[in-house]
C-alpha cells in the first residue's frame, strides 16, 4: 500500500513519470492478474490503452493504473505504475542488468525505508557530478552525465568516456534534458 498523501503535498512530483494513452512499453505480466503482490512472471512489450490516476499517491506523485494491450494480443488491466516502463527505458535498464555493462557517472536512488512502493522499487536517478539533477528516466540521467563529460573534456572527449556514444557527433554541443 501507498502512504496517501494528498494530491497537492507530492514531495517530488516530476519524478514519478506520467506515461500516456497509445505509448509503447514493458509491462509486467502475472498468470494470476489479481495476485501483483509477487514478482511478474516475465516482462512483455505492448502499448497503454488507458491510465486511471488516483487523487492519492506516495512521495513522488499520484498512483497510477495502466491498461495494457500486449503484442502477443494479450491484455491486463490496472498494472501498477511500477511495473510498466517505456519501451526505451526497459531496453536501456537490461543493457545494465545483462552483466555486460556498467553505466557510468549515474545512480540509482531508493527510499527502502519508505512505505512507497514507487520510491522503494523504482525511484529515481541522479548524476553523480551533479546531485541536485533528478532524473525519473535512467535515459535522461545518462545523457545528462554525457553532456556534462562533453562540456568538460571537450575536443579531447572519447566515444569510450559516454554511455550512449550512439547519439553523439562529438563535434556537436548537446544539452542536458530539462
Amino acid at each position: 500500500k501507498s502512504l496517501v498523501i494528498s494530491e497537492h503535498r507530492y514531495l517530488n512530483e516530476n519524478l514519478k513519470p506520467i506515461l500516456k494513452v497509445g505509448q509503447r512499453v514493458v509491462a509486467g505480466w502475472w498468470e494470476n492478474p489479481s495476485d501483483t503482490s509477487s514478482p511478474p512472471v516475465g516482462w512483455f512489450p505492448g502499448v497503454i490503452k488507458s491510465c486511471r490516476q488516483l487523487k492519492q499517491g506516495g512521495l513522488f506523485g499520484p498512483d497510477r493504473f495502466y491498461d495494457i494491450n500486449f503484442d502477443d494480443g494479450d491484455e491486463l488491466d490496472d498494472i501498477e505504475d511500477i511495473f510498466v516502463f517505456p519501451e526505451s527505458e526497459y531496453d536501456l535498464l537490461g543493457r545494465e542488468a545483462s552483466g555486460t555493462f556498467r553505466w557510468k557517472g549515474v545512480r540509482n536512488v531508493l527510499i527502502n525505508d519508505s512505505i512507497d512502493r514507487y520510491a522503494k522499487t523504482v525511484g529515481y536517478w541522479v548524476v553523480n557530478r551533479n546531485e541536485d539533477k533528478r532524473s525519473s528516466f535512467l535515459g535522461d540521467a545518462l545523457r545528462c552525465y554525457d553532456d556534462l563529460i562533453v562540456s568538460y573534456k571537450g575536443a579531447e572527449v572519447k566515444k569510450a568516456d559516454l554511455n550512449l556514444p550512439e547519439e553523439w557527433d562529438i563535434d556537436s554541443e548537446r544539452k542536458c534534458p530539462p
